[in-house]
């Protein structure tokens, strides 16, 4: 049992000692009263017991019988607290004078002291007198003896009540309270939240109780506490953030570990620097002051820019975010890395305002600076508008890749033409920008410069590639008063250059806008045209010139608006070309034409060639063999009675691709005819590497035939080559005798033209096959170089 200072059990024997010794000499102080009043008590009761003795004397007396005197004197000295007895007459003479051997030490209690006194039925007289010593000896030996067993007595009461009471209190309320505070002392040292094991009703009890309930929560707490604190910890030091405790200077107390991780220093690196330590800004611990002062004023910093620089030197750009508690000497600081965050911003800038293949200005850039432009005090300035020609066909021919290579190189190409001053952006596709601030002569001659340029080829991938383009410009503020506008307008230049023949530039006109609307509603029948029907294929027929008999025909397609007006090719094939749309129009024109000829073949009872103009880039779609494959199927057509048209400027793009498919469209047994042979600039070593098989003479050289000795020649030469190469030759475009009998003259064995018969639909066709053949027949034999 340990007692303290302040000691519970301590302090209540300081309460104890004192009232149980109070008690006790109050017992005392009572039972020396008490013996003093039994001693009073007792000395009545001797005294009393001695008035007998006047009586018993008075007889001896009065008959003097000293003996008897003597023996009742003697006998009274048998108790032990008389010491002496004394006998006298009437007179005063002592009789008797007895004293016990004890006498001379013995205190005196009382002394009793009584007249003898005889008496008889006759007379009352006077005898004499008795005188008794009483000592205290033995009374107080008695009453000693007795009161010293009362004290022991209570003594040992006393004793046993205080053991009595300090075990009960020990048991009660000391335990219970020392149980209670080893729980506490374990709870606040070691966390061991232990619960109180006593069983009691009383006061304690419910005390022990509810502690033992608030130890189960504070367990429960304790432990939560432990598990957000763990938590915490974690989240504090792998939350990818740079937290840190910051002092009322600015001064580190604490750093997260990934705040250390990420800028490469160890922890003891960290703690007691400012922060500004660790920035590569000279005006940091101007900064940290300022942090410092809206601390102290708010209680929290948001989004303050901060440059950090890790171990190794390099900066980081990053938000410093801090609050602190009311009366906190510190604050909880979080800096976000930012650096990324920047770059990333940078980039997008960059993709939003440049195009990722040719690194020019894009669109946004264009709106951008022409809305500056636009600002800057009505400055005039002119926006070419660039658009690549039939640059569809080059991603058809070589490939989207080659093509996205050609967009990077002519924009590199043009670049080197303009100004410092001048933005040249890519806007989309193949179409280029430029806005500049030169006059109407200056802007004639940087896109006169450009076409130069652009007429230069250029050299991919081993493929030698001519590009050409037409020019729209448009003039602020004589054209447009907004951006938009001037780029609307500069687009419809643009067009009407193409219209007028590719390959230069045009002005804008405000006569362009009905033609601009014109080619808006082509290109919206073109949307709509085969859900609604407005295509039509017509049919010229193709004749042999040695028997003057139809021998087949040529599709033409054609189309028509909502009200019938049929719409020349040449307003909306290059048009669908441009738009992609000629592929879906191309694979209906095959198979509605295999399913006439195959109509033919029943009706007029004869096997014809039919032959179809396909496109460069329906040739070159992915589904255009299956599609030929299906229609050929569909209508049981014999192959070698199709004539593929293709153009010559897709023999120019020699590449795998293109050959590829004309070897499989060979192989599947149709004939492959190059139309308007000797228009372009392909090699004739062309007709070597791909299987052509058949030539067609394009209309301008037999439209002049007979007035052009150069035209004249090379229809000879094509011919002989043909020969040569065992090619099928068909002169387009007969419209005239003289024309016909040239082209007789000239060993052409096939030939169409107006002569014998214009395009006409089918049902037209087929009501005067008999009659245009005839016709026909006729002409060929009127003519004097008829084969014979």
């Amino acid at each position: 049992m340990k007692f303290t200072p302040k000691s519970l059990q301590l302090k209540f024997l300081f309460l104890l000692v004192p009232c149980m010794c109070v008690a006790l000499t109050a017992a005392y102080v009572y039972a020396s009263y008490n013996h003093h009043q039994d001693f009073t008590t007792l000395s009545k009761h001797k005294r009393n017991s001695l008035e007998i003795y006047p009586v018993i004397f008075a007889e001896p007396l009065w008959n003097f019988n000293q003996p008897l005197i003597r023996n009742i004197a003697q006998s009274l000295l048998l108790d032990t607290d008389i010491i002496k007895v004394e006998v006298f007459d009437e007179g005063m003479h002592n009789l008797i004078n007895l004293s016990s051997k004890n006498s001379a030490s013995s205190d005196i209690a009382f002394i009793f002291e009584a007249p003898i006194t005889y008496k008889n039925a006759h007379i009352q007289q006077l005898t004499g007198y008795l005188k008794v010593t009483v000592s205290n000896v033995s009374l107080q030996q008695d009453l000693t003896r007795a009161l010293y067993e009362n004290l022991v007595a209570m003594t040992v009461l006393f004793v046993m009540v205080f053991i009595s009471i300090y075990s009960l209190f020990y048991r009660f309320i000391s335990l219970p309270v020392s149980k209670l505070l080893l729980a506490i002392n374990d709870n606040v040292e070691q966390h061991n939240f232990k619960q109180v094991q006593i069983n009691d009703s009383s006061e304690i009890g419910d005390i022990i109780t509810a502690f033992n309930h608030m130890q189960s929560t504070l367990e429960r707490t304790y432990h939560d506490l432990k598990v957000s604190e763990s938590r915490f910890r974690e989240l504090y030091n792998n939350t990818p953030a740079l937290m840190f405790l910051i002092d009322e200077n600015c001064t580190i107390l604490n750093a997260s570990a990934y705040f250390c991780q990420h800028l490469g220093y160890d922890s003891a690196d960290v703690i007691g620097k400012n922060i500004s330590f660790f920035s590569s800004d000279p005006d940091a611990k101007t900064q940290c002051n300022t942090f410092k002062n809206t601390l102290q004023l708010t209680g929290n910093l948001q989004q303050r820019p901060f440059q950090l620089q890790n171990k190794q030197g390099r900066s980081l750009d990053t938000l410093l975010d801090a609050v602190s508690q009311d009366n906190s000497l510190c604050s909880l600081a979080v800096l976000t890395d930012v650096t990324k965050l920047k770059q990333a911003h940078t980039e997008i800038y960059y993709q939003a305002s440049f195009d990722q293949l040719s690194g020019l200005p894009n669109r946004n850039s264009l709106l951008t600076h022409l809305n500056l432009l636009m600002n800057d005090d009505q400055i005039p300035f002119g926006l070419i508008f660039i658009d690549l020609d039939r640059f569809k066909a080059v991603n058809d021919i070589f490939g989207h890749t080659l093509g996205d290579q050609l967009i990077k190189v002519v924009g590199q190409r043009m670049s080197t033409l303009l100004r410092k001053s001048d933005l040249l952006a890519r806007i989309g596709g193949d179409e280029f920008a430029i806005v500049t601030t030169a006059d109407t002569g200056k802007l004639q001659f940087i896109c006169q410069r450009i076409l130069g340029a652009l007429n230069q080829p250029f050299h991919l991938a081993e493929s030698k590639i001519n590009v050409s383009a037409s020019f729209g410009i448009a003039i602020y503020p004589n054209n447009a008063s907004t951006p938009e506008q001037l780029i609307q307008k500069a687009d419809r230049a643009m067009y009407r250059a193409k219209e007028d023949g590719r390959q230069r530039y045009n002005f804008y006109t405000p006569d362009q806008e009905a033609h601009f609307i014109e080619q808006t509603s082509i290109e919206l029948l073109l949307q709509n045209c085969l859900d609604d029907n407005l295509l039509v294929i017509y049919y010229q027929p193709i004749i042999c010139l040695k028997t003057g008999k139809i021998i087949g025909t040529e599709a033409l397609l054609r189309m028509i608006d909502y009200d019938n007006n049929l719409i020349s090719p040449d307003q909306f094939i290059s048009l669908a070309e441009e738009t992609g749309a000629i592929v879906n129009i191309g694979n209906w024109c095959i198979h509605n034409a295999c399913k006439q000829l195959a109509q033919w073949r029943e009706t007029i009872n004869r096997d014809m060639v039919l032959s179809i103009n396909v496109s460069s880039r329906q040739l070159q779609s992915i589904h255009f063999l299956k599609q030929l494959n299906d229609s050929i199927a569909a209508w049981d057509i014999d192959p070698s009675k199709l004539i593929i048209e293709i153009t010559e400027s897709l023999l120019m793009h020699d590449n795998h691709t293109n050959k590829e498919v004309l070897q499989s469209i060979d192989k599947l047994g149709c004939k492959i005819a190059i139309d308007d042979f000797g228009t372009g600039f392909s090699s004739l070593s062309y007709l070597m590497k791909f299987p052509i098989k058949i030539l067609k003479i394009d209309r301008s050289f037999i439209r002049d035939c007979q007035t052009n000795p150069a035209n004249k020649a090379l229809i000879g030469g094509i011919l002989s080559l043909s020969q040569n190469l065992s090619l099928e030759v068909i002169a387009e475009g007969i419209e005239t005798t003289d024309q016909f009998d040239f082209i007789l003259q000239s060993n052409c064995e096939l030939a169409q033209g107006f002569l014998f018969s214009k395009p006409m639909d089918a049902d037209l066709l087929t009501s005067r096959w008999e009659e245009l053949e005839q016709a026909c027949i006729t002409e060929f034999m009127q003519s004097e170089h008829a084969y014979p």
